[in-house]
């Protein structure tokens, strides 16, 4: 009898097991790739190799398949970004070699395991999609996404009385400064909701969206081209609602731009395009949350 029943035992376990590893978990991938850059004449003495790894480096991720295993009809532009994405936050183990040390030229051969999970894949390639919207301008962006909250939002304020009063603060930059260079064309994507107005005065205000770009950095790719990474964010804080914890969104990411392009006008372009992003994430999370006071009120009420 007991060997039956630890037979029965070790069975379930074994039925049971496949359940328990079926976690989406990191499959390591080895990856190599070679590259070379020429020397430049204002270069120092790395500068050439940290190209060359950077060269390799991307070529290592794209050569190897990872992303054309989850979407296989991305574009150049959109496998560059992911793939330095990959390269900044799931490549490790890196190792580089000479393999050519020239006067004029230096190659390298880069060597690295991947690890990410299907669903941190999918994930970077769903914040690529969002970021480059296809067919749509940023008033028909913000539209829709409008359209998309209030569908799913069952309580709105029924008087000018029941909105909310948000402030725009200034943006702070990732060198401790402070910026108003945005602030119409933040106010403009907050301006149109239905459940709160735009205020220029803080002390009235509800709540306080802060505005935070936390890196800007241009690195050479090649002699012509170069990559921008952006990291901004919008904060949400309150003063007049205890129950309200401090909520921010994030946004990261890069661009590739040719050298011959005006570097502002590309920093702008970018830094707008996240700024969009942001301001759908924060003006869904404040709509939610006036929407719940309103239920809440009106629960209370009967």
């Amino acid at each position: 009898m007991m060997n039956r029943k630890y037979a029965l035992l070790l069975s379930a376990a074994i039925m049971y097991a496949p359940l328990c590893f079926a976690e989406d978990v990191p499959e390591p991938v080895k990856v190599s790739a070679d590259a070379c850059d020429d020397r430049r004449a204002d270069d120092d003495k790395d500068t050439a190799e940290y190209r060359a790894i950077d060269k390799a480096s991307l070529a290592a991720v794209k050569l190897s398949g990872i992303i054309q295993k989850y979407n296989n009809d991305l574009g150049a532009s959109a496998m560059d970004v992911i793939s330095y994405q990959i390269i900044d936050n799931y490549m490790h183990e890196v190792t580089h070699e000479i393999t050519l040390n020239e006067i004029k030229r230096i190659c390298v051969k880069v060597n690295a395991v991947v690890s990410v999970t299907a669903d941190e894949m999918n994930a970077m390639i769903e914040e690529y999609k969002a970021i480059e919207p296809p067919h749509l301008t940023e008033a028909a962006d913000v539209a829709e996404i409008a359209e998309s909250v209030n569908n799913t939002l069952s309580f709105k304020p029924q008087s000018p009385d029941e909105k909310k009063l948000v402030f725009i603060g200034k943006m702070n930059m990732w060198d401790n400064t402070k910026t108003d260079h945005y602030a119409d064309y933040i106010k403009n994507l907050f301006a149109d909701s239905d459940y709160f107005y735009v205020t220029e005065d803080e002390n009235l205000a509800d709540f306080v969206i802060v505005p935070s770009l936390k890196k800007a950095k241009v690195s050479d790719i090649d002699v012509n081209n170069n990559k921008m990474q952006m990291q901004s964010s919008l904060q949400i804080i309150s003063d007049k609602f205890a129950d309200f914890a401090p909520w921010e969104d994030q946004q990261n990411h890069f661009i590739l731009f040719d050298v011959t392009e005006d570097e502002q006008e590309v920093a702008d372009t970018l830094i707008k395009k996240l700024l969009l992003k942001s301001s759908k994430n924060t003006s869904k999370k404040l709509e939610t949350y006036i929407s719940q006071k309103l239920e809440n009120k009106q629960v209370k009420g009967k």
